[in-house]
């Protein structure tokens, strides 16, 4: 009996407000075996319970160790002691007599006299239908309600009966107006606003009970009514389990260090549209993404007066680059989100406040205007948002329910670390120097990484001894990252390290280290180190250990010197470790210091692993097992076939392990594993005459399913490279870095070695990628190069020997005669070709000359079977012959999508400015930019005044420069051509288009003539042009060296369109103070803020000359900057970055 009174088998519990005790019966933990009391107990004395409070404290759920309550919701047993029950009102839902005390509804009619104001005067709690949330619902009926009765069937149904009276009529008018208003709220997800419309609904029902009983139709009609409204709660609480399921799904999701580089909470909202969005694209959805504070349990302190609710970040958003393709990847992400912050979620200590109460922080400086748009407007942005987000759903852009559809929430997938860090990619606008969304990172004791805002932050992390910290770092060089928690530094001596250390301890929220020790540091040195790292609560730490040798008067500790750096693997809190620059780590710790850790995620150990000695082994074997929880393991060894053979021994022992590295001295390996098995394993190799017998085994092992080659194999290397190929049939993905000159043979040598693979047996080769070794940027300039370099991409079909092929060639006439076989044999797949007549004048090597001629023809002859894919070309083809233009052209005509041709043209001469203004004439359709460069500008723009051209002809012109030099004022003739080139066209006219032709584009003469302007003459056929085609904007334009009278200058400077405007160039000219002024006020009068405009250049010009105004210049300087923010003006050549040198 004693035992049981001690147990006490039940637990007493009274109501606050009744003063009524029930004993309830208490339960067995099976785990644990102690007494608890489950919460669905309590709920069957006590139906509307709410909380449970212990005198003044409240007693909380059990929760498990990573505090998620324990289902079935559960309190420990408090033997001996009376709860009090906390019993909260009935709510609204539950019952619809207990509506708002002040609940009034406004209901519109088609005369005034028929406009009546319902108001309920019960006692409740409904006033959560407020006049902002009234107005959500006008909208929301607006736009969504169904009318079930229109007013002549309701005039009709009413009228049955001939004791109908007005009022009846007038009343069931109104109750199918609250219905749609009902039905409406519903499928908003407004679910108490339903409700007191149900409320109002009840009232009617009760008015219109008399005319019921003497009009069937209508009796049928209400009952109808009243059972669809019963389908439309039950759909309702449906839709609701659906939702947070899935939202608590993606809120509970947790990240740690490595894995978590942005911010994972945000919401996307519609963008206000200015006149020139809507003139612009008036069709186009725009959006602009918000980042929310991660605030919750883990941001409240002890004296905590502030809201620790989730709310949105102190930003102004961020516009979203390509938002197809952002909503096509996250948009059920982002759609639950949504629903998260319209109906409200509390999971994992977050709370979600519902969309009524839902607040946005006191804005930054600077993005005041914008938030308190967003806090107006609040309700109906998240509604179209939610609207939007639901019609991508469906494919037909009309919002669903999601309880009938609820596919597209089971395949809403938590965001990983990748999907993390390509979310910046689509933010239109990128921080300068700031974290997104001016949100903070924290780590809780968990370990688990959060995003908060700066009140949050600093609310936890004493303020005093952060600055002090940070004054010591940058006093020691170092650097201070306080918005990611990360400290940069070097410490030159124990004495300053301690003082470090201190700083460090005192202060929180520091989760990144990057230390190196300079000196030649002990056994105790590094104790002191790693204890101030788990005193700090660090989970990322990065060591540099190029200094520990080991000093003398420390030989007794040789051996285990680096025990506490692998105790500190083992500390609870560090989730990465990496180890740089450490020299016979392995040998210098001992084996009683290896403890489990299960926390560490990520290991870097930068020394190299001695395979032969068995105690080096033993110890490495022995560190893995202790890791149990390592997701990505790196290591470096010369016998990588050794190292990847006892990891994946272990691989029982690291089930999480999904990525292992092994660094080389010659070649790099990455395996991605899942579930212990290889997904896929790159291997990098530098030189293949480099490799040693180790790494030839390792190579030969056929377990590659890609290989990356960094430099271009010799001819004595390439058998080497067939062998692996031969013994790699799993490999899936081949790059190989090579010099221009060698490229065709590296190519035909991979084809023919898996041609002849494929016939006999398996291969999995399906994509082959040739780089060049000297780097050339993605975007290929229209500049000079001073190297050639070929690019080549070849995907092969499975199984088959057939392929196709993409190549972007940079070439030099010196290097032609090497690329013949390249050009001859697979000039049809040359997609980029950036070339230039004239060889360097200082190359008097024979048969250069003859090589760059008979370039241009054998690239004719490599097109003629299949075509050609050009889409970009870069040449110079003043120096050409009319045989070689006419191969061009006979190349530019196989090729439909070339519609991008850069021909930067040097004239000197008489003959080539006839032959520059025919090229102009000739390829007008297609050039991409009109480049035009003289020493002598007063006989070219005459000649080109004399042309016809204006920018009309060139559609896909987006860069406009004239480089001439004057020795007089430019001509009213030529200043007109000018003009008209950089000009909107006038009219927009609707010009034919198709490909040209080959009898279009060449001559149907022998191409052998002579005349190379006659040649051109018989050329000069009209071309057609596209049938739906606008203009381009111009990125550039460069007026240099020129000379205009000042009423030109204003013509030309008031013709130029900024929008898409990216460089404007007046160097070397006569441009003055007069002339800013009219640029500035121009941009003023035709602009809307902000502009794309970077750079307006002004070295040499009279305006940089102007040294007694460089005041007033500057201040129309600083006009520009507000209109255009991110723009350069340089004064000085100094402040010029490197040139193209046309």
């Amino acid at each position: 009996m004693a035992a049981n009174t001690e147990e006490q088998p039940w637990q007493a519990f009274r109501c606050r407000s009744t003063n009524e005790t029930i004993q309830v019966p208490t339960r067995k933990d099976p785990t644990t075996g102690n007494s608890i009391v489950l919460w669905r107990d309590i709920q069957r004395g006590f139906e509307n319970a709410k909380s449970i409070r212990n005198g003044a404290s409240l007693v909380l759920f059990m929760t498990d160790e990573n505090l998620d309550e324990l289902i079935p919701l559960r309190i420990p047993c408090y033997p001996g002691v009376v709860l009090e029950i906390i019993v909260a009102n009935p709510g609204p839902v539950e019952s619809p007599t207990n509506a708002a005390s002040s609940l009034t509804l406004t209901l519109p009619d088609s005369t005034p006299q028929h406009r009546r104001v319902w108001s309920c005067d019960t006692a409740s709690d409904v006033t959560l239908l407020s006049s902002e949330s009234t107005s959500d619902l006008t909208q929301a009926v607006e736009t969504l309600s169904i009318s079930c009765v229109d007013d002549d069937e309701t005039e009709s149904l009413v009228k049955y009966s001939p004791e109908s009276t007005p009022n009846a009529m007038t009343s069931f008018r109104e109750y199918n107006q609250l219905y749609n208003s009902y039905f409406a709220a519903i499928m908003a997800g407004q679910e108490r606003q339903a409700a007191g419309i149900k409320h109002v609904m009840d009232q009617h029902f009760v008015d219109l009970k008399g005319e019921m009983d003497k009009n069937r139709t209508l009796q049928d009609r209400m009952l109808k009514m009243q059972e669809k409204m019963l389908e439309l709660q039950y759909k309702s609480l449906d839709r609701l389990a659906v939702l947070q399921s899935r939202i608590q799904a993606a809120m509970t999701q947790t990240y740690e260090l490595h894995e978590f580089p942005i911010p994972r909470l945000f919401i996307v909202l519609p963008k206000a549209m200015g006149l020139r969005d809507k003139l612009g694209n008036p069709f186009s959805h725009q959006f602009r993404l918000f980042f929310m504070c991660e605030c919750g349990t883990h941001t409240q302190t002890e004296h905590s007066k502030s809201k620790h609710e989730i709310h949105l970040a102190k930003h102004d958003g961020y516009d979203l680059d390509r938002p197809t393709e952002f909503f096509e990847k996250y948009g059920p992400y982002v759609l639950a989100l949504m629903y998260a912050m319209k109906v409200g979620v509390a999971a994992a200590g977050l709370v979600v406040p519902p969309l009524a109460s839902f607040k946005i922080a006191e804005a930054l400086d600077g993005t005041q205007s914008h938030l308190e748009y967003v806090q107006k407007n609040i309700s109906p942005l998240v509604d179209e948002s939610i609207t939007f987000l639901e019609g991508l759903r469906n494919g037909d852009g009309i919002a669903g329910d999601p309880a009938q559809n609820s596919t597209s929430y089971d395949k809403l997938e938590v965001l990983e670390g990748a999907d993390l860090r390509q979310l910046e990619s689509y933010l239109r606008a990128k921080d300068q120097g700031r974290i997104l969304g001016n949100l903070y990172r924290m780590v809780t004791h968990e370990g688990h990484v959060k995003w908060v805002c700066i009140d949050h932050y600093r609310e936890n992390y004493r303020e005093s001894s952060k600055q002090q910290l940070r004054e010591m770092v940058d006093a020691y060089g170092g650097l201070f990252e306080e918005e990611t928690g990360k400290i940069q530094v070097k410490l030159r001596s124990s004495t300053v390290a301690r003082g470090f250390y201190d700083g460090m301890s005192r202060t929180r929220g520091i989760q990144e280290l990057e230390i190196k020790l300079d000196w030649d540091v002990t056994l105790d040195d590094l104790r002191k180190l790693t204890a101030s790292i788990t005193t700090s609560n660090i989970v990322q730490v990065t060591i540099d250990g190029a200094t520990f040798k080991g000093p003398t008067r420390d030989v007794m500790n040789r051996g285990r010197r680096f025990d506490p750096l692998v105790q500190l693997m083992a500390n609870g809190r560090v989730q990465s470790l990496t180890l740089y620059n450490f020299h016979d780590f392995y040998m210098r710790f001992n084996s009683s210091s290896l403890m489990m850790a299960p926390r560490l995620r990520v290991l870097f150990i930068d020394s190299d692993l001695d395979t032969i000695d068995r105690t080096t082994n033993m110890l490495f074997v022995k560190m893995l097992e202790c890791c149990t929880s390592l997701k990505d393991l790196t290591l470096t060894s010369q016998d990588p076939t050794h190292v990847m053979d006892t990891v994946m021994d272990k691989i029982n022992k690291l089930p999480s392990l999904t990525s292992l590295s092994i660094h080389c001295e010659r070649i790099y390996i990455r395996v991605n594993l899942s579930a212990g098995n290889i997904q896929t394993l790159l291997t990098t190799v530098s030189r293949l005459e480099a490799l040693t017998g180790l790494d030839r085994r390792f190579l030969y092992q056929g377990q590659l399913t890609q290989l990356s080659i960094e430099y271009t194999p010799q001819k004595s290397d390439q058998e080497e490279l067939v062998h692996i190929l031969q013994q790699n049939q799993r490999l899936c993905d081949l790059k190989i870095g090579c010099l221009g000159a060698h490229s065709y043979d590296i190519i035909d040598l991979v084809v023919t070695t898996r041609t002849k693979m494929v016939q006999e047996g398996p291969c999995a080769l399906t994509t082959f990628e040739l780089m060049e070794e000297t780097l050339i940027p993605e975007d290929i300039p229209n500049a000079w190069s001073e190297y050639s370099g070929v690019r080549a991409s070849v995907t092969f079909s499975s199984d088959s020997t057939e392929m196709d092929m993409d190549t972007k060639v940079i070439l030099q006439p010196y290097d032609a005669a090497s690329l013949a076989d390249l050009f001859r044999s697979y000039g049809w797949s040359i997609s980029l070709l950036q070339t230039y007549a004239n060889a360097p004048e200082h190359d008097n090597t024979p048969d250069r000359g003859n090589s760059r001629k008979n370039i241009i023809e054998v690239l004719e002859e490599g097109t003629r079977r299949k075509g050609s894919k050009l889409k970009k070309l870069i040449m110079n083809p003043i120096g050409f012959s009319s045989r070689e233009f006419h191969c061009m052209l006979e190349t530019i005509s196989r090729a439909p999508n070339l519609y991008d041709i850069a021909a930067p043209l040097s004239v000197e001469t008489l003959e080539e400015r006839e032959k520059a203004r025919l090229i102009l004439e000739r390829l007008k359709d297609r050039l991409s930019g009109v480049i035009l460069m003289s020493s002598n500008g007063d006989e070219l723009l005459p000649l080109m005044a004399a042309t016809s051209l204006s920018r009309k002809h060139f559609l896909s012109m987006d860069a406009f420069h004239l480089m001439a030099p004057c020795s007089r004022v430019i001509p009213s003739n030529a200043v007109e051509w000018i003009v008209s080139m950089i000009a909107v066209p006038s009219e927009q006219a609707v010009v034919p288009h198709s490909p040209p032709t080959s009898q279009a584009l060449s001559s149907s003469e022998s191409p052998q003539s002579s005349s190379w302007v006659s040649t051109f003459a018989d050329l000069a056929t009209e071309s057609t042009l596209a049938a739906s085609w606008t203009w381009k904007n111009l990125k550039e334009i460069r007026l240099e060296w020129l000379l205009f009278q000042p009423e030109d200058w204003t013509m030309v400077i008031k013709a130029i369109d900024f929008r898409g405007l990216l460089e404007l160039s007046f160097q070397a000219s006569n441009f003055g103070l007069e002339q800013l002024k009219t640029l500035v006020a121009h941009i003023e009068d035709t602009t809307v803020p902000p502009l794309a405009l970077e750079r307006l250049q002004v070295v040499d010009t009279f305006l940089s000359k102007d040294a007694e105004r460089e005041k007033e210049a500057q201040l129309y300087c600083q006009k520009l900057l507000q209109r255009a923010p991110d723009i350069f003006i340089p004064f000085d050549k100094d402040q010029l970055p490197p040139q193209e040198n046309y």
